[in-house]
């Protein structure tokens, strides 16, 4: 039996929710995705708890000239407790009135219900002419995002001589 209607405007809004990050709330996050959620995007990759924190550090502080993202055309798909979710975004930054910076993409998202509640398991961020942090040499040579003085640095795979 596929989803019903309430399902799917539950699981839908869990991507407004997420978008509240921007605003530095930081627990939603936490209500918003599993235990064992899975970040993925440009910047890095992130899983469980802890790399949700991580995610959210390395956000950085929210941005007041900073609208999005905004999420439109979203399609749900599923049966039972697991779905499927796509859906497009648009962020634009800058201050009004200057010249602004706009970036669309589409997240890629997987949700499961979790004691009776939908929550995210899976969300890949795809940034139009971007390509996912394990798309880039960096990562396929054992570069990782680790945290450093305070802030975040791409830390290069060790090497055995």
């Amino acid at each position: 039996m596929g989803l019903s209607a309430d399902d799917r405007f539950e699981i839908q809004d869990l991507l407004l929710q997420y978008a509240a990050h921007n605003t530095g709330d930081e627990a939603v996050l936490f209500e918003v995705f599993t235990e064992d959620v899975e970040l993925e995007g440009p910047r890095g990759y992130w899983r469980g708890d802890e790399g949700l924190q991580g995610f959210y550090e390395q956000s950085g502080p929210p941005d007041p000239d900073s609208r999005g993202p905004l999420v439109t055309n979203v399609l749900v798909d599923g049966d039972g407790d697991e779905a499927t979710m796509t859906a497009q975004i648009l962020q634009v930054k800058g201050k009004p009135g200057s010249e602004r910076a706009i970036g669309t993409g589409w997240y890629e998202c997987t949700a499961r219900r979790v004691d009776g509640r939908w929550k995210l398991s899976k969300r890949i961020t795809h940034i139009d002419g971007l390509p996912l942090f394990r798309d880039t040499p960096a990562y396929q040579s054992g570069a990782r995002w680790v945290r450093r003085d305070g802030g975040w640095a791409l830390e290069p795979a060790a090497t055995s001589e």
